[in-house]
């Protein structure tokens, strides 16, 4: 038997089902880095949330299942940011906790540091609980500029190392290398799909500098790069890169980056809580669309046309 989605609102520690909460529209958008996951609720005249003010600490829960508040699939924690009084209810906006690394800025300088402990470090000064931090290499030095917010320099972590920055569901802030190998999830056409565009597309085409970047000296001679004379390409430098292992998971990252652009698009699909940013998805009877690919971004929605999903998707 399929159960009803429910939806769990909580704010500020009260937990609502949907009609308690008077919710007659929930979106949830799930989002790899630069941007922040972020939830709209729209609300009906006689919700009791109607008073809620920016600020209040906000959790948003679906199960497709219809057992609202028993094991429901949490998909964001964070804080209201806006809220808009219309003539027929109330619209609350919010953003996952990761935002309070756009909203901190620090000065610091890292020598001799694994990227896992500069996350760290980070995000504990922004005080973002840190649910995953895999660096993988570590930085002769890195310089965090008190002009520039938290989440930049996270970005810059990210590049640097291949990594991608996601939101946990229950708010904290994961910095991991970006997903490959076996799909999270599969999706069948004529089960769980409901629509597709998906399809190869014309990748820019590679900057050529991985050979320069692999080639990096160690240890005193970072700076002197090893490819032939006349070799063509671009020669790519930065001073937190002084060894070859580093050097390498930049120019993979890179590498990687180009090959994700060469193949994606959008699938609609029945609503399900587990489906985030960052996972890989396998398509499977969609006749030429089949394959793995990596979901960008994950938008949920809950109206009354019922639960359903969009994925943004790129190459795995």
């Amino acid at each position: 038997m399929i159960g009803r989605p429910a939806v769990t609102v909580t704010v500020d520690g009260r937990a609502l089902t949907g009609p308690e909460a008077a919710a007659s529209a929930v979106t949830v958008e799930l989002r790899a880095a630069p941007a922040h996951d972020r939830v709209r609720l729209t609300l009906g005249p006689l919700s009791p949330l109607l008073d809620t003010e920016p600020g209040a600490e906000l959790a948003v829960a679906i199960d497709r299942m219809g057992d609202a508040g028993a094991g429901a699939g949490q998909l964001l924690t964070g804080v209201v940011t806006g809220a808009w009084h219309r003539p027929w209810g109330t619209v609350l906006e919010g953003l996952a906790a990761t935002i309070g690394c756009s909203r901190t800025a620090v000065g610091r300088s890292y020598v001799r540091q694994g990227v896992d402990q500069i996350v760290r470090d980070l995000a504990a000064a922004a005080e973002v609980d840190v649910d995953q931090a895999d660096g993988g290499v570590e930085l002769a030095i890195f310089h965090a500029d008190d002009r520039q917010p938290v989440w930049r320099h996270l970005l810059a972590l990210a590049r640097l190392t291949g990594s991608e920055v996601v939101a946990a569901p229950a708010g904290g802030l994961r910095f991991r290398k970006v997903r490959t190998g076996a799909a999270d999830h599969t999706l069948r056409a004529g089960a769980e799909l409901l629509d597709w565009a998906v399809g190869g597309r014309q990748a820019p085409a590679p900057a050529a500098v991985t050979a320069a970047v692999a080639a990096a000296g160690d240890g005193d001679s970072w700076h002197l790069l090893g490819h032939e004379p006349d070799a063509g390409g671009r020669s790519l430098l930065n001073p937190a890169i002084r060894d070859k292992s580093s050097a390498r998971a930049w120019g993979d990252g890179i590498a990687a980056t180009t090959h994700r652009a060469a193949a994606g698009g959008w699938i609609t699909c029945m609503g399900d809580a587990e489906l985030r940013a960052g996972d890989l998805v396998e398509l499977v009877d969609t006749r030429r669309a089949d394959d793995t690919y990596r979901i960008v971004s994950a938008t949920h929605v809950l109206d009354r046309a019922g639960y359903r999903t969009a994925l943004a998707l790129e190459a795995a």
